[in-house]
């Protein structure tokens, strides 16, 4: 499974934040929590190597740290709504400004990729179902790997074109405080 993935999973805020411009935010919202305090700090300019850190630390995190991580999602929600921060309207003005300029300048590569990724996570499937029993471990593993990552491109190309569910899951946790 991937971090962000993981950290979509367990702390819906951030996760989200991960994947739009408030990405570094967010990355280091993760770090502070996650990893020694030293760490953190040493590697707040260097935004490549504080995601392979926070990613390490993701993915090998224990319940405890992903309660602390459930922590630090409601602690960066407080900071967004204190800073005036709209996440979802963020999000939604982020897709906006990509399909406009798809459509100024009439660029057809984000369709062209789309289509590519939904081919390309239907073949994985059908080699997998066809061959998967005669595969050697080390190419089924890998044949796996390439699948979860054309599922996540897939999924990105539909919340591209038909938006997420992110006001939907918004309306879920409203409804579960009321």
């Amino acid at each position: 499974m991937d971090w962000k993935s993981i950290v979509r999973t367990v702390a819906p805020t951030l996760g989200t934040a991960l994947l739009g411009p408030l990405g570094g935010l967010a990355t280091n919202a993760i770090a502070d929590i996650l990893l020694p305090e030293d760490e953190a700090s040493a590697l707040k300019d260097k935004p490549t190597q504080l995601t392979a850190a926070v990613e390490k630390a993701v993915i090998g995190a224990s319940p405890d740290t992903l309660a602390k991580l459930k922590q630090a999602n409601n602690d960066f929600e407080v900071k967004m709504t204190e800073l005036g921060i709209d996440l979802e309207r963020v999000h939604a003005e982020d897709r906006a400004s990509a399909r406009a300029r798809e459509v100024e300048t009439n660029d057809t590569t984000p369709r062209t990729l789309a289509i590519l990724y939904l081919v390309g996570f239907f073949a994985l499937l059908v080699a997998l179902f066809v061959w998967g029993d005669t595969l050697a471990p080390n190419a089924l593993q890998l044949l796996n790997i390439m699948i979860g990552i054309l599922a996540t491109c897939v999924t990105g190309s539909k919340e591209y074109y038909f938006g997420s569910s992110a006001s939907s899951a918004q309306k879920n946790i409203l409804l579960k405080k009321s």
